[in-house]
């Protein structure tokens, strides 16, 4: 089953955009010892407007990261703060913009290394809060 984790980001952190992401992931996971990471934009087969960053290791797992700001993501958060088990965080229901986090299946655990590593990449992001959604908990 796949996973997803959204990174909100607060007015505390730095102005993103996909092409700075794409940067940025680049040069963490430069830091890795693995041999086959390949990063690509994708673009959206219904909306040529809309891209994405596709990492893949091997041609057998993925991470794709979506940037959104605006309305729908300030909704969202707004539906997200009502969620969580717990909200230790005032001003969440503010936060208008978003690094989407969808990672392909693993059932067989073999890229959990790549999942952690992934969170901390966006733990070190400034004012960023970490959602899980399927356990509905902050990072």
């Amino acid at each position: 089953m796949a996973y997803s984790i959204y990174a909100l980001l607060s007015k505390d952190s730095p102005e993103i955009t996909l092409s700075s992401l794409l940067g940025n992931l680049r040069l963490f996971f430069s830091k890795t010892d693995e041999s086959v990471f390949i990063f690509e934009l994708e673009e959206d087969p219904f909306d040529e407007s809309e891209k994405n960053i596709l990492v893949t290791w091997d041609d057998k797992w993925w991470i794709r990261f979506f940037y959104d700001e605006g309305p729908d993501v300030a909704q969202d958060s707004i539906e997200i703060s009502k969620m969580l088990k717990s909200n230790p965080s005032p001003g969440i229901d503010n936060i208008d913009r978003r690094i989407s986090v969808l990672f392909g299946d693993d059932e067989s655990k073999t890229y959990t290394n790549h999942v952690i590593f992934t969170i901390d990449f966006l733990q070190e992001i400034p004012g960023v809060l970490l959602i899980d959604l399927r356990k509905k908990c902050i990072l």
